[in-house]
């Protein structure tokens, strides 16, 4: 269960087109830089499920294998390197109930192996999956997108201004982690097409 007992109030955000650098065409299979990043939200195939689970265990990202999998039927975005084919990441979303309003919110987490993991990654990810889930996942009565961050770089002066800056508001810090929400009703995207 989520709890945004500080979610009060928020103003309307109109998000700059430079931090989404795609068009909606562009939504389901980016290519950035080195990387490609593959939409398979609710249509993950068992062997994609497969390389989500090894990755995880592998990089001592996801405890069990039990976990793992049931994690990787909520992928939303596979991250590939493209010149190996490898899986280098993965974003994930999953429905949770706020404890004191009653809204539905989508849960996001994101994993980057640490070799490929860089700030200008995690952002495009985290961008592609907040305009993918605005287009296509609003209207299914979500009130948004929460991330809680329970990575410590994460709570770095300069990272929380790029979590601004994609639209997400900050709503409270507790047990080390922070809890931002990205509320679909209060987000305007300026789009490129």
């Amino acid at each position: 269960m989520i709890d945004l007992n500080e979610n009060t109030g928020a103003k309307q955000i109109v998000v700059p087109s430079a931090l989404y650098p795609f068009t909606k065409e562009q939504v389901h299979d980016f290519e950035y830089r080195e990387f490609q990043l593959l939409n398979v939200f609710r249509s993950i195939s068992e062997e994609q499920r497969k390389q989500c689970v090894n990755m995880w265990l592998k990089a001592g990202a996801v405890p069990t294998e039990e976990l793992a999998w049931q994690r990787s039927a909520q992928v939303c975005y596979m991250f590939f390197h493209k010149e190996s084919g490898r899986l280098v990441g993965v974003n994930t979303l999953y429905s949770e109930t706020d404890t004191v309003t009653n809204e539905k919110w989508f849960v996001n987490r994101m994993f980057i192996l640490p070799k490929f993991r860089t700030t200008r990654l995690m952002i495009v990810g985290t961008s592609l999956m907040l305009y993918f889930a605005s287009l296509h996942l609003a209207h299914e009565g979500m009130k948004g997108v929460v991330n809680i961050n329970v990575n410590i770089k994460l709570h770095r002066k300069g990272l929380r201004k790029i979590f601004s800056s994609l639209g997400y508001q900050f709503s409270h810090a507790a047990d080390k982690r922070e809890i931002w929400f990205f509320d679909f009703s209060k987000v305007s995207f300026i789009s490129q097409q």
